[in-house]
C-alpha cells in the first residue's frame, strides 16, 4: 500500500506545481485609492468601471472612440442604464480631450464644442434622467466621476464657443 501512495503523491506534486502561476503583489492604501478613483480626466484612460462595462458588452475602446453610436447601442443592451450612460460619457470624454487640446481647440473650435456638448449630454442623462436621483447616489464614485466630466465638458464648450 505505501508503494502505491508514493507515485500518487509524486503525481499530485507534479500536477499541483503548475498551479503556482498566481502571484500576490502588495499595494499601499494610497495606490489602491488612486486606482479606484482614476478616471479619464486624471489619467487619460477609462475608469476601471467603464473598461469593465465595455468588456461585458464585448466592445473594444478603439472601435467605440471611432464609432460611438453603434457602441452605445450595444452597450445599452449589455449593462444597466446608469452604467451605460456613465461609460458613454467617459468614452466621449476621450474624444473631447483630443479635440480640446490648445492647438486643436483653436483650429477646430466647432468640433471641440460638438464633442464637449455630447459629453455633457451623456453626463446630464446619467445625473438627472435615470431612475435614481443624484441624492440616492450621493456617495458613489461613479456619480462623482460623471459630475467632473459634466463640469469639464461645459468648460470646454464655453471655451470652444468663445473661439468661434
Amino acid at each position: 500500500m505505501p508503494l502505491l501512495l508514493i507515485p500518487l503523491a509524486l503525481l499530485a506534486l507534479v500536477l499541483l506545481n503548475g498551479c503556482a502561476v498566481v502571484a500576490v503583489k502588495e499595494k499601499g492604501a494610497v495606490d489602491a485609492e488612486f486606482a479606484r478613483r482614476a478616471d479619464v480626466l486624471g489619467t487619460g484612460r477609462l475608469s476601471a468601471d467603464a473598461s469593465a462595462n465595455l468588456d461585458i458588452a464585448g466592445l473594444l475602446l478603439e472601435n467605440c472612440q471611432r464609432e460611438p453610436e453603434p457602441c452605445a447601442a450595444v452597450l445599452r443592451e449589455a449593462v444597466s442604464q446608469e452604467a451605460w450612460l456613465a461609460t458613454m460619457a467617459e468614452v466621449r470624454a476621450l474624444r473631447m480631450l483630443a479635440t480640446s487640446e490648445d492647438g486643436a481647440l483653436r483650429t477646430a473650435p466647432e468640433l471641440a464644442a460638438h464633442e464637449a456638448i455630447d459629453v455633457a449630454r451623456w453626463a446630464y442623462a446619467y445625473l438627472f434622467m435615470t431612475k435614481r436621483t443624484p441624492e440616492q447616489r450621493v456617495f458613489e464614485l461613479r456619480q462623482e466621476r460623471v459630475l467632473r466630466l459634466y463640469n469639464r465638458a461645459v468648460e470646454v464648450a464655453a471655451q470652444a464657443l468663445y473661439e468661434v
